[in-house]
């Protein structure tokens, strides 16, 4: 075998063919034999001195083995996935040397990771400091994958900045989803002026499907959007009041001027606001063909629901209701295919100042007539809300029913008192009042506990409603009947993670033995119970 090719497989990745393995093999032979040989005199005569060459050799022999290693013969789509895997995000600037760093490593791991389009696929960037080219490289690997694209500006304005943005939407690759973050509404002005100098057959801009703007303006000079796309999913962030208008009176005088056509096409609208309800209700009211909704009310508790219109939505199956500081928004919303409602009152605090507290009047009057209206709800989740008793009872009330649900979530779900708190636990989640539920909750079969207060945990009673529940799966004609697919009824999928701060009370009953075997023995009779990983909240909860 010539030295040179030798030396090649020495110093790289590539995986011999069957000629070179043959070949390698017999040397390894050799060597093999060498060492033996100067083993074998090193043992007649001991010599310190001897010991050096069998190094040499057995040195000489490792390199040549790792060229044999069947590591070297794993498949560039495995290693592609292996990469997909280990580097979730490579949108990022550190993601993105990541990716890089993965392709040096050898020609075999570049060719690999060039072959898994999606890695390429998304970029993260201030535009301001990543040139056109660049940038048209970068997406250019990704080939028939989706792109996604997210501009953040620097706050200052760069005459570069428009123009090359505006390069990107007019000349760029195809993209599914551009993400754009304005310091000033300006940017976005000569962002459309540079838009409309483009042919508009060959631009990128027309063939956007989902389409983000954010604006973090100190000023709000109303920017045009008669020139968007025709996108089927639009995000909308809107700056806050107090930092975008000098009064109350000129913020609920402005009007986002939307086109009608643009508004009727959308299927996915999240809009993220403080603002009065006039601007937001004109929007609103041209949606008639959304599918998914989320409305972010940025914990404003004065907003003046009262003078909302009813808003009707015949397509809508997903509802996202986030920063509430009421139930009250419900009473306009008429979803008559509404299937999946998420309610949220999450603050960026480490207090509990501005969580939605569930009056229980509130929750017969308002939350009632939302059920009645929209039974045919498949899927709940309530996060950050504080209760009591009460409240929380009536929630879930034989009165009104919710017939049709499958997927129940609380998620961080607290009492308004620690004092009652566990005694809260124990009544509201004891076998008698948990089998109550199955009335009200008859096709019940995913329930989530998440991010509960670890110390009052009744973990041995929920663990008892599941059996109770898996017990009655199983007889013939059993208390909780059949789904409407004419399977049977029972809860299938149990989830509970705790609190960072839980107890060592709590800590000794997730640990004990008794529990962990009634959890496998559910998982065993087809029940999927998980409790745990204890909850660690990050730095800014």
């Amino acid at each position: 075998m010539e030295k040179d090719r030798i030396s090649h497989l020495l110093s790289s990745n590539d995986a011999p063919d069957q000629l070179e393995a043959a070949e390698f093999g017999r040397i390894c032979n050799k060597l093999t034999t060498k060492i033996n040989e100067l083993a074998a005199q090193d043992h007649r005569q001991p010599d310190p001195e001897r010991q050096s060459p069998i190094r040499v050799v057995e040195g000489q022999l490792n390199n040549l083995t790792i060229v044999l290693s069947p590591l070297r013969r794993v498949p560039f789509e495995l290693i592609a996935e292996i990469l997909a895997l280990s580097l979730p995000e490579t949108s990022s600037y550190v993601g993105r040397a990541q990716l890089i760093e993965a392709c040096l490593i050898c020609k075999s791991w570049r060719v690999a990771a060039l072959s898994k389009h999606i890695l390429w696929a998304t970029l993260d960037l201030n535009l301001g400091h990543s040139p056109y080219d660049k940038v048209m490289s970068w997406l250019g690997r990704s080939g028939n994958f989706p792109k996604s694209l997210r501009i953040s500006s620097s706050g200052t304005l760069m005459p570069t900045y428009a123009e090359n943005v505006g390069k990107l939407l007019s000349c760029g690759p195809t993209l599914d989803h551009f993400y754009l973050s304005m310091r000033s509404t300006f940017e976005w002005i000569n962002i459309l002026q540079y838009l409309g100098k483009a042919p508009p057959p060959s631009r990128t801009w027309n063939s956007i499907r989902s389409l983000a703007l954010r604006f973090n303006v100190r000023k709000w000079n109303v920017p045009p959007f008669a020139q968007l796309p025709g996108v089927e999913s639009f995000h909308l962030y809107l700056p806050l009041m107090e930092d975008a208008f000098s009064t109350t009176g000129s913020c609920a005088r402005t009007r986002l001027n939307f086109r009608p056509e643009f508004l009727q096409n959308l299927t996915d609208l999240r809009i993220q606001f403080d603002w009065p309800p006039d601007p937001i209700a004109a929007i609103l009211e041209c949606c008639s063909n959304l599918e998914k909704l989320y409305l972010s009310f940025e914990n404003v508790p004065l907003l003046p629901f009262e003078e909302w219109p009813v808003f009707q939505f015949p397509r809508l199956k997903s509802l996202h209701l986030a920063s509430l500081t009421s139930l009250a928004s419900l009473n306009f919303i008429r979803a008559p295919l509404l299937q999946c409602l998420h309610l949220d009152s999450h603050v960026k605090t480490f207090f509990d100042a501005g969580r939605l507290y569930l009056d229980a009047s509130e929750v017969k009057e308002t939350w009632k007539g939302f059920v009645l209206r929209h039974s045919g709800l498949t899927s709940l989740y309530i996060e950050d809300i504080i209760v009591d008793t009460t409240s929380f009872r009536a929630l879930f009330s034989r009165s009104y029913p919710l017939p049709h649900l499958t997927h129940l979530t609380l998620d961080r779900v607290t009492w308004d008192s620690k004092v009652t708190r566990l005694d809260s636990w124990r009544r509201l989640f004891s076998p008698h009042v948990l089998l109550r539920y199955v009335h009200v909750l008859p096709c019940l079969e995913s329930v989530s506990l998440l991010r509960v207060d670890g110390d009052f945990i009744e973990l041995d009673a929920l663990l008892e409603f599941v059996e109770e529940q898996e017990r009655a799966k199983t007889n013939d004609g059993g208390q909780l009947g059949s789904r409407i697919d004419g399977t049977p009824g029972g809860i299938r999928d149990f989830t509970l993670t705790y609190h960072a701060e839980a107890g060592p009370g709590s800590m000794s009953v997730e640990h004990s033995l008794e529990i962990q075997a009634r959890i496998d023995s559910l998982n065993h009779g087809g029940t999927s119970v998980r409790v745990g990983p204890r909850f660690e909240p990050p730095d800014d909860w």
